[in-house]
């Protein structure tokens, strides 16, 4: 068995601390609650997504992505910044499970039109700098 590093060790904890939340939270529509594998952040606003969630493309985990971006010991004051923004996420989702949480972005025209929808909300994260590629 290969050892982890610190920061590898600190990101599967991180990680499972997220999943057993997700599990005591269950799903807010049908109650799922095994496995947080399967359990996601879902935005109740995907317009309110973090520009760290928006700006590495339309899909995938997001959550994962603002994991990433914590320092896990490198740099104290930047690691505490990027925890209260993971957290500041999870206060704008509902915890729902894969089946509940696909039907809820079919149904709010996010899939299959994901890069139009992802080209949207970088235009409004940072509407100055994207001024031009909006008349585009």
């Amino acid at each position: 068995m290969t050892k982890l590093k610190p920061c590898q060790k600190a990101v599967k904890i991180t990680v499972g601390i997220l999943r057993r939340y997700k599990e005591s939270k269950g799903c807010a529509r049908c109650g799922y609650n095994k496995s947080g594998l399967a359990l996601d952040f879902a935005h109740k606003d995907p317009s309110t997504k973090s520009e760290h969630i928006i700006k590495r493309g339309p899909c995938g985990s997001g959550m994962g992505k603002m994991v990433a971006r914590l320092t896990f010991g490198k740099n104290g004051k930047l690691n505490e910044e990027r925890k209260k923004d993971l957290w500041e996420e999870i206060e704008k989702c509902e915890v729902l499970c894969k089946n509940c949480h696909v039907i809820e972005t079919f149904d709010n025209r996010e899939m299959h039109n994901s890069m139009k929808t992802s080209r949207e909300r970088q235009l409004i994260a940072n509407p100055v700098a994207n001024l031009e590629k909006f008349f585009q």
